[in-house]
């Protein structure tokens, strides 16, 4: 897929350019058109919750793959930034521990 724009992260990252940038990759391409489609039609939610691995359940190995996230040792996902402030840091963690534990 060809790469059509890049988006920076940090506070300022959901400009106008961004906000379609639908599966949070930091790219914006056909992907972005198909998760779009799939929000649109109600088979995926429009927030990807808490599910850092995106195996469609929240559990010990999403806060595994959270924390390699922030060391940058993986690639950040849709569900890494589980507080939806367009970061993925230390508070995303304590989220995806909070909802695992369903005290939020």
């Amino acid at each position: 897929m060809a790469l059509l724009s890049s988006c920076p992260r940090g506070p300022e990252w959901r400009d106008a350019t961004c906000d379609v940038d639908a599966n949070l990759d930091d790219l914006v391409d056909g992907r972005d058109v198909i998760r779009a489609k799939k929000i649109i039609l109600g088979l995926e939610p429009e927030t990807c919750g808490a599910d850092a691995n995106e195996d469609g359940v929240v559990d010990g190995r999403d806060v595994i793959r959270a924390k390699k996230i922030i060391l940058g040792l993986e690639p950040e996902t849709c569900g890494a930034d589980a507080n939806e402030d367009g970061v993925v840091d230390g508070r995303d963690v304590i989220r995806i521990k909070k909802i695992i534990l369903g005290i939020e």
